[in-house]
């Protein structure tokens, strides 16, 4: 059994969404920035999760070919995050022209973030699956 694509991009996205609104209250209503480097990581873990997890609810084999669905997630969560910097950098002409200046700079990060969402996808994805498997063989 694969991942379900569409399931993964919605989960990444409501993630995404839920964040930023979260961050913003947090913001309005304490005068409290919980902004960190973190939230571009708890997307892709949470969506992993609920992969590994539905994964686990369909079978009790193992997981066939974890890496290349965890690698297949990582570009998908990349792509994603692309866009959204595309948009970003649409109407931030001082970030466009750092890029324009040191494209290696770029391509450097793209590496980084593919490595660290691959590695994350892969240890989330396990982990959910592994949770339901146990809740499961518990009776619960």
């Amino acid at each position: 059994m694969t991942f379900n694509w569409k399931r993964f991009v919605g989960v990444f996205l409501a993630a995404i969404v839920a964040l930023a609104l979260i961050s913003q209250a947090a913001l309005m209503l304490f005068n409290f920035d919980i902004q960190s480097s973190a939230m571009g990581i708890i997307p892709i873990m949470v969506a992993a999760m609920v992969e590994g997890q539905k994964h686990a609810q369909g079978t009790k084999d193992p997981i066939p070919r974890i890496w290349r669905q965890s690698a297949m997630m990582a570009g998908i969560a990349l792509v994603i995050n692309l866009v959204l910097a595309l948009g970003y950098l649409a109407f931030s002409p001082g970030a466009r022209q750092m890029i324009i200046d040191a494209p290696i700079i770029l391509v450097a990060v793209l590496v980084i973030f593919g490595l660290v969402f691959w590695l994350v996808a892969r240890g989330f994805f396990g982990m959910g699956a592994n949770i339901t498997w146990k809740a499961q063989s518990n009776g619960k």
